[in-house]
């Protein structure tokens, strides 16, 4: 089936974060492809969602873009240059990060939040324990962490707590990209809305690239002004999240409008 297309996410002014040419990928030689024929371009300070259903793709896609997988075949661009030439270590391969899903498997549960913080400030901009600590002191409390909470044990801190220090860990790399994965889904209902208004928040205040991955379609919504819409592996329909909401014209689409509007 083809892809419905208004305009292509990202083809707008500014060059482009992020670029997937025709990608594919097969987690085993001979069976299906996880993803097949995906296309996308992210501008830098933009923001794109892309939802589907369990299964879609959707997280197979955020693994690629952050290469935590290779692709089988396409190519994944990151400001203009291919993953495969990417050194691993640098500054462009920092530039991109990701918040995952599960914010307490993310964490160290021996470090402290900013024990943890203090030492990714460290190795990813090279500095001295104490400056790296007052970064990590600083990125905490630019997401909601103060000093009593950044020195008890992740296990001590609710789940929107340690997604807070997720974010700041991610942040201690000085990312030009954020990939949040249902940043949300693992958390109560009553405080979803505030990390998404935090990542709103950093996004315009540090001018970050967002791709947001999610099942609901009300999130992007919400968040971002791009999305694109996954099933099965495939992109379904893309554009401007104006115009997937006021005109879908793709069935999948269609079905997930109608039942945000139904809420």
């Amino acid at each position: 089936m083809t892809d419905t297309k208004h305009t292509m996410p990202g083809e707008r002014t500014a060059p482009p974060a992020v670029q997937l040419q025709d990608v594919a990928l097969r987690y085993r030689k001979g069976a299906a492809p996880a993803v097949s024929g995906v296309s996308l371009s992210v501008p830098e300070g933009g923001s794109l969602g892309i939802v589907g259903e369990s299964g879609s793709g959707k997280s197979t896609v955020a693994r690629l873009i952050v290469h935590e997988r290779d692709a089988t075949s396409g190519e994944v661009r990151i400001f203009g240059r291919p993953w495969k030439e990417i050194p691993p270590h640098g500054e462009v391969r920092r530039s991109v990060q990701m918040i995952f899903q599960d914010p307490y498997g993310a964490l160290n549960p021996r470090l402290t939040p900013l024990a943890a913080v203090t030492e990714t400030v460290s190795v990813a901009r090279g500095l001295r324990r104490k400056e790296a600590r007052d970064v990590a002191a600083d990125l905490l409390q630019d997401v909601g962490i103060g000093l009593a909470l950044a020195e008890r044990s992740p296990g001590r801190l609710s789940g929107g707590q340690r997604q807070r220090v997720v974010i700041a860990r991610a942040l201690a790399c000085e990312p030009r990209v954020l990939v949040a994965d249902e940043p949300t889904s693992a958390l109560d209902v009553s405080v979803q809305a505030q990390i998404l208004n935090l990542l709103l928040r950093l996004r315009e205040e540090r001018g970050l690239t967002l791709i947001l991955i999610s099942h609901d379609i009300s999130v992007v919504h919400h968040m971002t002004e791009d999305v694109t819409v996954m099933r099965h592996g495939r992109i379904v329909e893309q554009g401007t999240t104006a115009q997937v909401f006021d005109a879908p014209a793709h069935d999948y689409t269609r079905e997930l409008v109608a039942a945000f509007h139904a809420e």
